[in-house]
């Protein structure tokens, strides 16, 4: 059972993250009105503001974003991470 309210899709997008110490990159794992759960090789942490940029088929799109939750993925995924965002409003 899906206890989310708001529908997220699963396409896996390119994501260009841009904070402080430097840009960084990422493919989405699913997207929603709220936010975005991505992979990324790079170690963001809880509670860091980033601009996210989607680079969608039809443009790019870019959001703020709140980093709200990071695990690490398991030994053998290529992507170190997987990193939840909360878009600001």
């Amino acid at each position: 059972m899906d206890r989310r309210s708001l529908k997220r899709k699963t396409d896996a997008v390119p994501v260009t993250i841009r904070r402080s110490k430097g840009d960084r990159f990422g493919v989405t794992r699913n997207v929603g009105p709220g936010g975005l759960l991505l992979n990324t090789p790079s170690c963001l942490e809880p509670g860091e503001e980033v601009d996210v940029t989607l680079h969608e088929l039809r443009g790019s799109v870019q959001r703020r974003a709140v980093v709200v939750r990071r695990d690490k993925a398991s030994f053998d995924d290529p992507w170190r991470y997987r990193v939840a965002l909360a878009f600001a409003s």
